[in-house]
């Protein structure tokens, strides 16, 4: 009896494929700091040691080198090649050594390399059949075989934990990076407050060429440019006073005081109630003089 009939004339193969490509690709390796991989230099340096370990027999940190060159230049087909070498002959990953056989097919198509590499992912695929299905390497219509699906169903699972643990981690970056979000949002309010209150003086930390800008970003109003000072709610007093001395008379006060007898009047006007008709002036009074 045909096993996997449900195969036949179906997308299934093609989507496992799919899958296990952007699994695989988006995947981070944790034992090598992928972002350090940003120039030539550092890429031909991690190649040279990933060829190092893998001459001194440490295959688990020469495959992390050449997977860590392939995530970060997805076009680099001599580390997927590298790669699915380590993983197929080295330790045993035929799923996994899938994906980088395929990568590297895509990028260097019709070279010897890309045929070797073909029939080495032809046998990956037989590996991963022999495992799953002993004897049955019998072939479908279409050119899907039952060995092909199992080996693209094995290579997206394991890319599948991958990925997994990498959104793991991802999250726990997200939320460290939430947290310094809102500690630097707490310090921006709080440069903002004391900016309206220093205005853009000599303990500002917001320098004065960058006041406006900063006032108006965070809801403020910007500062005058020319301020005018403000105005004084003050007023002149009309009056002085003096103490009548004995002897004194209007006439005498207004001369000694305001040099000018004839405006004795004036001085009766300001002290109402005070002075009498004829105009006495008692010692010791006080009484209101006019200021001008």
């Amino acid at each position: 009896m045909e096993k996997f009939p449900q195969f036949r004339n179906s997308a299934i193969p093609q989507f496992f494929v799919a899958a296990a490509i952007i699994f695989s690709v988006t995947a981070c390796n944790k034992r090598v700091d992928i972002a350090a991989l940003n120039s030539a230099e550092a890429v031909e340096t991690a190649m040279q040691e990933a060829n190092g370990a893998l001459r001194k027999g440490d295959y688990n940190k020469a495959f992390g080198l050449f997977e860590a060159v392939a995530i970060a230049q997805p076009s680099n087909a001599l580390a997927h090649l590298q790669a699915a070498i380590v993983l197929q002959d080295r330790m045993g990953d035929n799923a996994a050594a899938i994906h980088h056989f395929r990568a590297y097919i895509r990028l260097e198509p019709g070279t010897d390399k890309a045929a070797m590499a073909a029939e080495r992912l032809e046998l990956a695929r037989r590996r991963l059949a022999g495992a799953a299905f002993p004897g049955e390497t019998a072939g479908t219509e279409n050119g899907h075989t039952a060995a092909g699906c199992a080996a693209d169903f094995a290579a997206t699972t394991n890319a599948l934990a991958r990925a997994n643990a990498e959104i793991a981690g991802f999250r726990e970056l997200a939320q460290k990076l939430d947290e310094e979000n809102a500690r630097l949002q707490k310090e921006i309010n709080r440069l903002v407050k004391y900016v309206e209150i220093t205005d853009g003086g000599a303990s500002s930390p917001i320098p004065p060429s960058g006041l406006d800008e900063f006032r108006i970003q965070h809801g403020l109003a910007p500062r005058e440019q020319n301020p005018k000072p403000p105005v004084k709610n003050h007023t002149e007093p009309k009056y002085r006073t003096v103490e009548v001395r004995p002897g004194d008379t209007l006439w005498s006060i207004a001369q000694d005081y305001l040099y000018d007898g004839s405006r004795a009047p004036e001085i009766r006007t300001a002290n109402p109630g005070l002075i009498g008709a004829d105009g006495v002036l008692e010692p010791g009074i006080i009484m209101n003089l006019p200021v001008k």
